[in-house]
């Protein structure tokens, strides 16, 4: 579920070298850490329905405050202008503000119509329906982040290391320290 997501944050790293790897996979997965705060306090509404989806069962009934383009261009600029203000790496700032709208590029072409543009506005690619495709395509993000850290000179040696686990489900980058 969130081996695309990941993906991006270890493939910007040969972009930002100076910005963290653990930064930049949050930026990537940014709009699912809001989730689930808005969640827990009851701000945006999800329903388990088995079924539902190839990866999950997680009918995502109202998400227009973590998951929309307009307010992952909103939280991707926060995000940006904090690390930008801590760091002075504008560099940095402007891979992590793309990283955090990368996780609606990516949500938007796997899953069902509940991926809004802003809130009250969706919109929906269909592609979460081909069980082979949606793995494959999960596989090829994963796949080019892999590489792309593996090919920057910025990335720590125990940083490249890769262990995708639960049958293409879940992937988890051990960072040895």
């Amino acid at each position: 579920m969130f081996v695309g997501h990941f993906a991006v944050g270890l493939a910007a790293k040969s972009v930002a070298p100076r910005v963290s790897l653990g930064t930049l996979i949050l930026a990537a997965a940014f709009s699912d850490v809001l989730w689930i705060l808005f969640f827990a306090v009851g701000i945006e509404q999800v329903v388990i329905q088995p079924g539902i989806m190839v990866a999950n069962s997680l009918n995502l009934v109202y998400i227009p405050f973590s998951h929309s383009l307009l307010m992952d261009a909103v939280w991707g600029g926060l995000f940006a202008a904090i690390y930008f203000l801590l760091r002075q790496d504008s560099r940095g700032a402007w891979t992590l503000c793309i990283a955090v709208l990368s996780h609606w590029v990516l949500d938007w072409v796997t899953h069902w119509p509940d991926m809004p543009l802003a809130p009250g506005l969706a919109f929906w690619i269909g592609a979460v329906e081909l069980p082979p495709c949606h793995v494959h395509r999960r596989r090829c993000v994963m796949v080019w982040g892999d590489y792309s850290l593996r090919s920057s000179d910025a990335a720590c040696e125990t940083h490249r290391r890769v262990c995708l686990l639960d049958n293409d489900r879940v992937a988890d980058r051990v960072m040895a320290n």
